[in-house]
Protein backbone atom coordinates (compact mmCIF):
# COMPACT_ATOMS: atom_id res chain seq x y z
CA UNK A 1 0.00 0.00 0.00
CA UNK A 2 2.81 2.18 0.94
CA UNK A 3 6.53 2.50 -0.59
CA UNK A 4 8.94 4.85 -2.35
CA UNK A 5 6.88 6.75 -4.88
CA UNK A 6 10.15 7.77 -7.15
CA UNK A 7 13.57 6.92 -7.02
CA UNK A 8 16.25 8.66 -8.51
CA UNK A 9 20.04 7.88 -8.23
CA UNK A 10 23.22 10.17 -9.13
CA UNK A 11 24.20 13.59 -9.67
CA UNK A 12 20.82 14.96 -9.67
CA UNK A 13 21.01 17.44 -6.92
CA UNK A 14 19.19 15.46 -4.40
CA UNK A 15 20.52 14.93 -0.67
CA UNK A 16 23.87 13.69 0.88
CA UNK A 17 25.81 11.62 -2.18
CA UNK A 18 23.76 12.63 -4.89
CA UNK A 19 21.00 10.52 -4.40
CA UNK A 20 16.94 11.16 -4.46
CA UNK A 21 14.23 9.83 -2.40
CA UNK A 22 10.85 10.59 -1.62
CA UNK A 23 8.15 8.13 0.20
CA UNK A 24 4.40 8.11 1.43
CA UNK A 25 5.09 5.79 4.34
CA UNK A 26 1.49 5.20 6.43
CA UNK A 27 -1.72 6.39 7.30
CA UNK A 28 -3.26 6.01 10.80
CA UNK A 29 -6.33 6.56 12.23
CA UNK A 30 -8.14 6.74 15.86
CA UNK A 31 -11.97 7.62 16.36
CA UNK A 32 -11.81 8.20 20.44
CA UNK A 33 -12.66 10.97 22.24
CA UNK A 34 -8.97 12.17 23.65
CA UNK A 35 -6.76 14.63 24.72
CA UNK A 36 -3.94 12.76 23.26
CA UNK A 37 -3.50 10.23 20.10
CA UNK A 38 -0.65 7.44 20.31
CA UNK A 39 0.05 5.78 17.02
CA UNK A 40 2.14 2.62 17.46
CA UNK A 41 4.55 0.88 15.12
CA UNK A 42 3.87 3.94 12.25
CA UNK A 43 6.24 3.37 9.21
CA UNK A 44 9.01 5.87 8.76
CA UNK A 45 10.45 4.91 5.54
CA UNK A 46 14.29 4.21 4.31
CA UNK A 47 17.02 5.38 7.19
CA UNK A 48 18.93 7.92 5.75
CA UNK A 49 21.25 11.01 7.05
CA UNK A 50 19.23 13.47 5.62
CA UNK A 51 15.68 11.86 5.48
CA UNK A 52 13.10 14.55 7.17
CA UNK A 53 9.97 12.79 8.72
CA UNK A 54 6.80 15.00 7.23
CA UNK A 55 3.64 14.23 9.07
CA UNK A 56 0.17 15.64 8.35
CA UNK A 57 -2.36 15.57 10.90
CA UNK A 58 -6.12 16.50 10.83
CA UNK A 59 -8.43 15.81 14.00
CA UNK A 60 -11.99 15.93 13.35
CA UNK A 61 -13.54 18.07 15.97
CA UNK A 62 -12.94 19.36 19.82
CA UNK A 63 -15.01 20.04 22.77
CA UNK A 64 -15.09 23.34 24.13
CA UNK A 65 -11.60 24.78 22.57
CA UNK A 66 -9.19 25.02 19.48
CA UNK A 67 -8.90 21.06 18.18
CA UNK A 68 -6.00 22.18 16.16
CA UNK A 69 -2.72 19.70 16.74
CA UNK A 70 -0.29 21.09 18.45
CA UNK A 71 2.55 18.99 19.37
CA UNK A 72 4.06 15.76 17.36
CA UNK A 73 7.00 13.32 18.79
CA UNK A 74 7.92 10.44 16.46
CA UNK A 75 10.12 8.19 19.00
CA UNK A 76 10.10 10.95 21.61
CA UNK A 77 11.47 13.55 19.16
CA UNK A 78 9.12 17.07 19.09
CA UNK A 79 8.80 17.61 15.67
CA UNK A 80 8.39 21.76 14.20
CA UNK A 81 4.76 22.50 13.60
CA UNK A 82 5.11 23.88 10.27
CA UNK A 83 1.20 25.58 10.89
CA UNK A 84 -1.78 24.49 11.94
CA UNK A 85 -5.53 26.14 11.52
CA UNK A 86 -9.19 25.26 11.99
CA UNK A 87 -12.49 25.30 10.08
CA UNK A 88 -13.52 29.01 10.97
CA UNK A 89 -17.30 27.93 12.13
CA UNK A 90 -17.11 26.03 15.42
CA UNK A 91 -15.25 24.15 17.79
CA UNK A 92 -16.97 20.77 16.12
CA UNK A 93 -15.41 21.61 12.54
CA UNK A 94 -11.93 19.71 11.85
CA UNK A 95 -8.30 21.06 12.43
CA UNK A 96 -4.95 20.21 10.30
CA UNK A 97 -1.80 20.94 10.51
CA UNK A 98 1.53 19.60 9.17
CA UNK A 99 4.68 18.80 11.27
CA UNK A 100 8.52 18.06 9.94
CA UNK A 101 11.83 16.92 11.46
CA UNK A 102 15.50 15.65 10.94
CA UNK A 103 14.67 11.92 12.24
CA UNK A 104 17.90 9.71 10.55
CA UNK A 105 17.55 5.99 12.20
CA UNK A 106 15.01 3.98 12.57
CA UNK A 107 12.36 1.76 10.44
CA UNK A 108 9.47 2.47 12.50
CA UNK A 109 8.15 4.38 16.01
CA UNK A 110 5.96 5.53 18.33
CA UNK A 111 3.86 9.12 16.96
CA UNK A 112 2.11 10.69 19.20
CA UNK A 113 0.18 13.92 18.42
CA UNK A 114 -1.45 16.45 21.24
CA UNK A 115 -4.39 18.50 20.05
CA UNK A 116 -4.83 22.13 22.01
CA UNK A 117 -8.02 20.81 23.42
CA UNK A 118 -9.56 16.99 23.60
CA UNK A 119 -11.00 16.16 20.16
CA UNK A 120 -13.14 13.39 18.54
CA UNK A 121 -10.35 11.77 17.06
CA UNK A 122 -7.18 12.39 14.87
CA UNK A 123 -5.80 10.94 11.33
CA UNK A 124 -2.55 11.16 10.03
CA UNK A 125 -0.18 10.69 7.20
CA UNK A 126 3.66 9.88 7.16
CA UNK A 127 6.09 10.94 4.57
CA UNK A 128 9.94 10.61 4.65
CA UNK A 129 11.84 12.79 2.06
CA UNK A 130 15.69 12.70 1.91
CA UNK A 131 17.18 16.77 1.49
CA UNK A 132 19.71 18.36 3.01
CA UNK A 133 17.66 21.45 3.86
CA UNK A 134 16.07 21.81 7.79
CA UNK A 135 13.39 23.68 7.06
CA UNK A 136 10.35 24.25 4.66
CA UNK A 137 10.64 26.19 1.10
CA UNK A 138 7.13 27.75 2.22
CA UNK A 139 4.62 27.37 4.07
CA UNK A 140 0.57 28.33 4.03
CA UNK A 141 -2.63 27.85 5.23
CA UNK A 142 -6.65 27.90 4.38
CA UNK A 143 -9.65 28.41 6.26
CA UNK A 144 -11.96 28.74 3.52
CA UNK A 145 -11.58 28.24 -0.61
CA UNK A 146 -8.50 29.97 -1.00
CA UNK A 147 -5.51 28.12 -2.70
CA UNK A 148 -3.11 27.56 -0.90
CA UNK A 149 0.17 29.33 -3.06
CA UNK A 150 3.86 27.51 -2.71
CA UNK A 151 7.37 27.76 -3.76
CA UNK A 152 8.45 24.60 -5.62
CA UNK A 153 11.79 23.10 -7.11
CA UNK A 154 13.10 20.09 -9.37
CA UNK A 155 13.50 17.27 -7.19
CA UNK A 156 11.41 18.55 -4.54
CA UNK A 157 7.82 18.06 -2.92
CA UNK A 158 4.56 19.72 -1.94
CA UNK A 159 2.20 17.95 0.72
CA UNK A 160 -1.24 19.76 1.29
CA UNK A 161 -3.17 18.57 4.45
CA UNK A 162 -7.04 19.15 4.38
CA UNK A 163 -10.44 18.81 6.51
CA UNK A 164 -13.64 19.25 6.11
CA UNK A 165 -17.29 18.81 7.57
CA UNK A 166 -18.99 16.74 4.77
CA UNK A 167 -19.31 13.30 3.70
CA UNK A 168 -19.17 14.13 -0.08
CA UNK A 169 -16.34 13.74 -2.35
CA UNK A 170 -13.46 16.91 -2.89
CA UNK A 171 -11.17 17.01 -5.79
CA UNK A 172 -7.46 18.63 -5.16
CA UNK A 173 -5.88 20.29 -7.58
CA UNK A 174 -2.41 21.40 -7.80
CA UNK A 175 -1.88 24.46 -10.59
CA UNK A 176 1.38 23.37 -11.63
CA UNK A 177 2.38 21.15 -14.54
CA UNK A 178 3.09 17.82 -12.32
CA UNK A 179 0.10 15.48 -11.04
CA UNK A 180 -0.76 15.79 -7.38
CA UNK A 181 -1.35 12.63 -5.96
CA UNK A 182 -3.78 11.97 -3.10
CA UNK A 183 -2.82 9.47 -0.33
CA UNK A 184 -5.65 9.70 1.18
CA UNK A 185 -9.22 11.00 0.20
CA UNK A 186 -12.23 9.67 2.70
CA UNK A 187 -15.15 10.28 4.59
CA UNK A 188 -14.62 9.60 7.59
CA UNK A 189 -15.81 10.08 11.13
CA UNK A 190 -18.48 12.45 9.27
CA UNK A 191 -16.15 14.51 7.49
CA UNK A 192 -13.88 14.59 4.61
CA UNK A 193 -10.08 13.82 4.97
CA UNK A 194 -7.47 14.54 2.14
CA UNK A 195 -4.04 13.93 2.77
CA UNK A 196 -1.68 14.82 -1.08
CA UNK A 197 1.32 15.32 -2.37
CA UNK A 198 3.18 16.63 -5.36
CA UNK A 199 6.84 16.07 -6.52
CA UNK A 200 7.99 19.26 -8.53
CA UNK A 201 9.87 19.27 -11.51
CA UNK A 202 9.83 23.00 -11.80
CA UNK A 203 10.95 25.93 -10.43
CA UNK A 204 8.16 28.51 -9.55
CA UNK A 205 6.74 30.88 -6.91
CA UNK A 206 3.19 31.13 -7.63
CA UNK A 207 2.10 27.09 -7.60
CA UNK A 208 -0.76 26.25 -5.71
CA UNK A 209 -2.93 23.43 -4.14
CA UNK A 210 -6.45 24.55 -4.64
CA UNK A 211 -9.93 22.36 -3.79
CA UNK A 212 -13.30 21.97 -6.06
CA UNK A 213 -16.41 21.17 -3.96
CA UNK A 214 -17.45 22.49 -0.19
CA UNK A 215 -17.50 26.23 1.14
CA UNK A 216 -14.67 25.51 3.78
CA UNK A 217 -11.78 23.71 4.82
CA UNK A 218 -8.97 23.34 7.06
CA UNK A 219 -6.46 23.11 5.12
CA UNK A 220 -2.19 23.69 5.55
CA UNK A 221 0.17 23.38 2.69
CA UNK A 222 4.10 23.12 2.67
CA UNK A 223 6.90 22.92 0.19
CA UNK A 224 10.90 21.62 0.60
CA UNK A 225 13.63 21.44 -1.81
CA UNK A 226 16.88 18.79 -2.34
Amino acid sequence: MFGMSKLMMGNNGGGGGGGYYFEYTDNKQNNSTATSYTFTTTQLGTPDTDRMIIISAVTTGSVGGSGIPSTLTVGGVSLTKADGIQQPFGFSYCASAIFYGKIATGTSAAVVVTPAAQTLGCRIAVYAYKTTQSAPLSIGKSGGLNDIVLDCVPYGIAIHSSGNNATSGRTNIWTGIDPIVDDVNTAWDSKWIAFSHVETTETSSVRAFDVIGGSSYARVGVSFGP
